[in-house]
């Protein structure tokens, strides 16, 4: 991520911290980043990634959305993303939320599917 990218992202979100970008002995990719969202804010709607994706939520409150289906979750909770799911999160509490997210991907993960 340049340092335009960044900016553009600060001013949309808040921050987003990359943690780690690199590929392991088992996976191609492993991820993780710490995401903090502004009151009522979202990354992007309906997202379809072809990873597996564990999200923590560091604070605050969130709505995710996967499949259609919501929930509410707060401090705490633990968040797993199966491949191809469309999903949303979003913060629907009256202070910024942060949450952090650890992405894989192996040899068996699915081909990616155009949002």
């Amino acid at each position: 991520m340049n340092s335009r990218e960044i900016v553009k992202w600060k001013l949309r979100l808040s921050t987003k911290v990359s943690c780690v970008n690199s590929p392991t002995l088992t996976f191609l990719a492993l991820e993780g980043h710490i995401t903090t969202l502004n009151v009522g804010q979202q990354p992007t709607a309906n997202i379809i990634g072809s990873n597996d994706e564990i999200a923590i939520i560091r604070s605050g409150h969130v709505e995710t959305t996967v499949n259609g289906i919501a929930s509410r979750m707060n401090e705490g909770s633990l968040l797993y993303w199966v491949p191809n799911d469309k999903r949303t999160l979003r913060n629907i509490g009256s202070t910024p939320t942060s949450y952090q997210v650890i992405r894989v991907t192996s040899v068996k993960s699915p081909k990616p599917i155009a949002n």
